[in-house]
């Protein structure tokens, strides 16, 4: 297709419709375009997919906006300079034209050419828990106190989740219960108390009427807490039981503290920004949630990783996937760590990870978003010279040095589009 009949950026958005598109074969249901865009998108329950409504006025939506809020890169405009890759889909190379290979058939590029490091901001640094409680004396410990914990915020109570990677031993949901029930008794227990002291008779009404106070505020706060989860599903953000009034101190300072370090470590926009994804927008029009499950499936398609440029080349971290759920109301389950194969040939660098043969393998196909595999193909400017590669189980990134032949100050000098992503048609 020719440069001038190509639509510009400031042609969708002054002149004419955005008609968007949604590729099935790539959407993998995070609801991030639905959510974000209802006049635009809307969402299919029965399949877990999302599909366009209609076009949208022009100067309505900045199309790139659009665009890189899918983080399975499913979403395209035909015929748009702009679009990004979908892999496995019809639309790809940066011009959103279909590709041939001299064969007759339409042949997908699944390269992406390496970007160029910002030298204003840097990429959103990845703050992941470690696995610290692995002994099974200390998995006890955390089991027993799980009434209490229960009460803090499910922010928090995730957190701790990643930390013990064990359900036998801890839950959030399952402490959260166990604190509502222990709710019951210590309001019940306080306020009795409070009754004794003030001079109620043992047998007296006023007694009884501390526990049935007692009891009624454990049971409203429990159904409240609970609006927030099982009973009330509303996506990822409000999968889990409230916590307890008494903690929702805990939660502001964490909130407040998860703020500061975000703007700490200078978040911004950034040329990497399309390669961590949140389930939401892309970029740094929202803070990161790195808990998120949404996240995690965007791990499964190799969508989560970031490329950093040395003096002999680059530094690549890939993050695997974690867990999964069955359906959206059932307890997270880990992922057994995948197996992974580095490929170079040339200029290009194979990343490829499967589950292991045997492992979760009834889940696969049913549960949204859990291929069975992924690849990922970056495409540098120059040869590769030597490629050496590590693997962290407890934080599941795959952290991979590349050393590029010839002049390494060049690595990136001849790649376009600075502070977005480049795609190249193989």
């Amino acid at each position: 297709m020719a440069d001038a009949a190509q639509p510009t950026l400031e042609s969708l958005k002054t002149s004419q419709p955005n008609e968007w598109r949604v590729d099935k074969n790539t959407c993998i249901g995070c609801r991030a375009c639905s959510d974000s865009y209802p006049e635009g998108f809307g969402f299919d329950d029965a399949e877990n997919l999302a599909f366009e409504i209609a076009a949208t006025p022009p100067g309505k939506y900045d199309p790139d906006e659009v665009i890189q809020i899918c983080p399975s890169d499913s979403i395209f405009i035909p015929g748009y300079e702009g679009n990004p890759s979908a892999q496995g889909g019809k639309w790809a190379g940066n011009t959103g034209d279909e590709v041939s290979a001299g064969d007759g058939e339409d042949h997908d590029s699944p390269y992406e050419a390496v970007l160029r490091p910002s030298e204003n901001h840097r990429a959103e640094e990845l703050e992941l828990p470690e696995p610290i409680f692995q002994g099974v004396g200390q998995k006890l410990a955390v089991a027993i106190t799980m009434p209490i914990v229960g009460a803090l915020p499910p922010r928090i109570r995730r957190r701790i989740d990643e930390r013990v990677q064990d359900e036998l031993f801890f839950s959030s949901r399952q402490a959260a219960a166990l604190n509502i029930v222990l709710n019951l008794f210590l309001y019940t227990a306080i306020l009795v108390v409070a009754a004794l002291v003030g001079g109620a008779s043992i047998y007296g009404a006023s007694l009884k009427g501390a526990i049935l106070l007692g009891f009624g505020l454990g049971t409203i706060e429990g159904a409240y807490r609970m609006l927030g989860g099982p009973f009330w599903y509303r996506g990822h953000e409000r999968d889990e039981v409230l916590g307890a009034w008494y903690t929702m101190p805990i939660g502001v300072l964490s909130t407040v503290r998860g703020a500061w370090s975000r703007r700490r470590i200078g978040v911004g926009p950034s040329p990497f920004a399309k390669h961590w994804h949140d389930g939401g927008a892309v970029g740094a029009s929202r803070p990161m949630v790195n808990l998120d499950l949404e996240r995690d499936r965007a791990r499964r398609y190799g969508n989560v990783y970031e490329i950093e440029a040395t003096k002999t080349g680059a530094e690549v971290s890939f993050e695997f996937p974690r867990w999964f759920r069955e359906d959206p109301s059932s307890e997270l389950q880990a992922l057994p760590h995948y197996e992974w194969r580095l490929d170079q040939d040339a200029n290009t660098l194979t990343v490829s990870a499967s589950i292991p043969e045997g492992r979760v393998t009834g889940s696969i196909g049913s549960v949204n978003s859990l291929p069975p595999s992924f690849e990922k193909m970056l495409l540098f400017e120059r040869d590769i010279a030597s490629v050496a590669s590590s693997y962290d189980e407890d934080s599941r990134i795959l952290r991979i040095s590349v050393s590029l032949a010839g002049e390494h100050a060049t690595v990136f000098d001849d790649i376009e589009g600075v502070g977005s992503a480049v795609h190249r048609a193989a």
